[in-house]
């Protein structure tokens, strides 16, 4: 595969496939666990920390992924191992981890899937910060504040995160290329919208502000490191933007860009108003820990052009063709095998059920045999719409072979659901389908062919013994030769499991 890969709710995949729904609560309510990493020399740095802080905030946020924290950290090794390898040497890649709730039930017909778990890779976009080791970073102050801890606690790294837009937009206004100092409620200095901020003073060594007022950085917790290893003190405290303008150095930390040095605060100069000694110490020693000049790498990257799409031949297949049926238009057996797998993992450990029906058309060799394979074309085509307009919106219908197609039901509250729909679906096939014939040896003509099905249902749950899509497909297919020999035109139940 030529292409990054991405991890999706129990998979792995192309990344460009990554896709989330639009009623995902992570886009309906912002309600977003995540974590940032990025790599050097194509490892991820302090990976178990970053872990662990992902870990706090699924406990207040009260998420609880089926991935363990050794999971997440085994699939980010291997997307990271795979996709570094598509970059040039040199080059680095961030690591996104992001968690949300699953479905908004109001937005989704109740359904209730669980967590929506995604791991993705990006080319860092150096062109933002790499002027900034030399140039400095310069600071405002806004209007818009911290969020309090009576919302959230301050060390829940989420994407509920429009105070810092609005404040990071106001900055610019004010000062183009500027970024916002955010304050708390009593005036206090907090963080800026992507980074921590500490403040060197001669006299008393390093100040950052108080642990539970701000986001607990891994890149802060490494500067705080090198400074014990230099013998310069560091405490934690409130302090006023005031005393910032009056620090020898001021400078601010997060995992892309490592530390950055502060020349200006509403517009004042911050010392000389350029990079001091004691930021070039701490760059200096970062860039030991890691083994990257991290000033230089950004420098080298800021420029690179923008990677083209691969073609769908440099693919081998395209989204459409190779996930498609060409007669029918419907997902194919690839496509449906992949959502399958998606539901069984979905369903780990849930009270939830999902169904595979099984369904083949009744005499469909008839119609082959006297009107000719065109006509049976016909047939399928007239039969895959019926289908479609028979099941959930929620579900898959998808032609798996000749006049055999399978229907996945996820998310099913009782597996007498199942049942339902079958019975649903045998009732709209008591209609005949019209067709055109095309047979050799007759004038083309208008044919309703009494089209009855033969289904078979596999039911599974999360409480069953682990499934694979094999054994569904299976079993499935077990219980509609039971229905066909029943004379067709009915539906045969089995679990997922023999017990």
């Amino acid at each position: 595969m030529s292409e990054p890969l991405a991890y999706l709710n129990g998979q792995l995949i192309p990344a460009r496939r990554a896709a989330i729904a639009v009623y995902d609560a992570g886009f309906v309510l912002g309600s977003t666990v995540t974590e940032q990493l990025r790599t050097f020399g194509g490892r991820l740095f302090r990976l178990g920390d970053h872990l662990t802080r992902l870990a706090h905030s699924l406990d207040i946020a009260g998420l609880e992924p089926r991935e363990s924290m050794a999971d997440l950290a085994d699939i980010a090794d291997r997307i990271v191992a795979k996709n570094v390898l598509l970059e040039d040497p040199g080059d680095d890649l961030g690591l996104c981890i992001f968690i949300t709730p699953g479905t908004y039930a109001a937005m989704a017909e109740g359904a209730q899937v669980g967590p929506t778990v995604c791991l993705h890779t990006y080319r860092l976009p150096f062109e933002f910060w790499a002027d900034r080791y030399e140039q400095g970073v310069a600071l405002r102050t806004t209007e818009i504040q911290q969020v309090p801890r009576t919302c959230w606690p301050a060390e829940l790294k989420c994407r509920s995160r429009m105070h810092y837009y609005l404040a990071d937009r106001l900055a610019a206004q004010a000062e183009p290329g500027s970024r916002a100092l955010l304050l708390d409620e009593d005036g206090f200095v907090c963080e800026t919208s992507t980074t921590n901020v500490a403040a060197f003073f001669h006299d008393t060594g390093v100040v950052s502000p108080r642990p539970e007022k701000v986001l607990p950085g891994i890149s802060l917790q490494v500067a705080e490191e090198l400074a014990s290893d230099f013998g310069i003190g560091w405490s934690h405290r409130d302090f006023r933007p005031d005393e910032l303008t009056r620090a020898d150095e001021v400078f601010v930390t997060s995992t892309p860009n490592c530390i950055l040095p502060v020349t200006r605060l509403n517009g004042r100069p911050i010392g000389a108003g350029r990079p001091g000694p004691v930021f070039t110490r701490f760059l200096a020693a970062w860039n030991k820990l890691v083994g990257v000049d991290v000033a230089a790498q950004a420098s080298r990257f800021a420029k690179r052009p923008a990677k083209t799409r691969l073609s769908a031949f440099e693919l081998g297949e395209t989204s459409d063709d190779a996930l498609s049926d060409p007669l029918t238009g419907l997902p194919n057996r690839r496509l449906f095998q992949r959502r399958l797998e998606q539901a069984i993992y979905r369903a780990g450990g849930s009270a939830k059920y999902f169904a595979v029906l099984f369904i083949d058309l009744d005499r469909f060799k008839e119609v082959n045999d006297r009107y000719g394979h065109l006509s049976g074309d016909k047939l399928l085509v007239a039969a895959a719409r019926r289908l479609a307009e028979s099941i959930r919106p929620q579900d898959i219908v998808a032609r798996r072979d000749g006049d055999e197609f399978t229907v996945l039901l996820d998310d099913l509250h009782r597996p007498e659901d199942a049942v339902g729909v079958a019975q649903r679906i045998v009732d709209h096939f008591r209609a005949p389908l019209a067709i055109q014939t095309d047979a050799a040896d007759t004038p083309t003509q208008r044919l309703e062919f009494a089209a009855s099905i033969s289904i078979g249902i596999a039911v599974g749950s999360g409480a069953d013994a682990p499934l694979t899509v094999d054994q569904m497909i299976s079993r499935a297919d077990t219980a509609m030769y039971q229905a066909k020999s029943r004379g067709g035109g009915k539906y045969v139940v089995l679990d997922a499991i023999q017990r």
